[in-house]
Formats: structure tokens, C-alpha cells, sequence
């Protein structure tokens, strides 16, 4: 898997029972949209490495996972502390997985401006990403009919917003 393919959804914290199960920490509450028979991505030297997922139980913030041919507590202490990678799609950009996004920078088409995404607010009706546009600070929807394209390995998400927005 190609690193810009991947986004960093968090760390492998440790073992969990002698199965091989390990606790997976995650950056935001979209453990959910992990599928068992998917890969995640678990960072070796630099190098992505696949694992498959057997079974997931999703809890707020991190998700008991098994995973394959991890099978016993010393191959899942071998995982523990490693970063961890997963394929999220533009389409797939939702509220419970939008903090993975901080640190990147927004880049609006309408008035061709810049800014760093600072913070993710979460909120059940109206989440937003908390921005700096040329120093000042402001609000953003995370609505996906607002982003073009998301660009990881430039850390760039192309967004359309409503004309007026950073005129405030």
C-alpha cells in the first residue's frame, strides 16, 4: 500500500489476553468504519505492512482487534507501540474520523487561501475544524459536499466553501 493511500489512525497500545488480540488506540470514534477482512496498515522502519482483520469490537476511541497470523501475546508485544495506518476515502470523511485531518492544511478554490487545520470540534450537529487563515482563526463545516479532494501526501485537503466564509 502506497503511504498516500493511508492515513494515520493511531497506535497499537498493547496486548490484550494471550490470543494475540491487541488494543488499538485510535485518533478520533470511527472505529466503526474499520471492517473485519480489511487491512490495517502497521508501520515497520518506515514501511507500511499489512495485517488482515480477523474480528474488531469497536469502543470509543480505540478497538480490541485480532488480527492475522498474530496469534499469541509475544507476536502482538512484537506490534505494541507501532503506528498504525488505514485506507479512508474522501467519500468515507465523516465526523467520527475528520480528527485524523489535523495538521493538514485546507486549501480553498473560491478565494485560493490557505490555511492549517488546528483543531477537530466535534459535535453532532454542526462538527468543524478549527483553522488559521493568514493568522486568523476560523471555523470550518466538515461537510463532505465542501471537499474536492483530499491530497495525504501533501497533507492538503482541496475544499469548495461557500463564497463570503473567510470573509468574516
Amino acid at each position: 500500500m502506497i503511504r498516500e493511500d493511508c492515513s494515520k489512525i493511531g497506535y497499537i497500545a498493547k496486548p490484550h489476553g494471550i490470543a494475540g488480540n491487541i488494543i488499538l488506540r485510535l485518533n478520533g470514534n470511527f472505529a466503526d468504519e474499520i471492517e473485519p477482512g480489511e487491512p490495517l496498515f502497521v508501520e515497520f522502519d518506515g514501511t507500511l505492512v499489512p495485517f488482515f482483520i480477523e474480528e474488531i469490537t469497536p469502543q470509543e476511541n480505540r478497538a480490541l482487534v485480532k488480527l492475522e497470523f498474530v496469534n499469541s501475546e509475544p507476536d502482538a508485544s512484537k506490534l505494541s507501540s507501532k503506528s498504525v495506518f488505514y485506507s479512508i476515502k474522501v467519500e468515507e470523511l465523516s465526523p467520527d474520523n475528520a480528527s485524523i485531518y489535523e495538521s493538514f492544511f485546507i486549501n480553498d478554490k473560491n478565494s485560493g487561501r490557505q490555511g492549517e487545520i488546528l483543531e477537530y470540534i466535534p459535535d453532532d450537529s454542526n462538527p468543524l475544524f478549527k483553522t488559521a487563515f493568514d493568522n486568523v482563526e476560523y471555523l470550518i463545516p466538515v461537510l463532505s459536499d465542501f471537499i474536492l479532494d483530499i491530497d495525504k501526501e501533501n497533507k492538503i485537503i482541496h475544499m469548495n466553501l461557500p463564497e463570503g466564509l473567510l470573509d468574516i
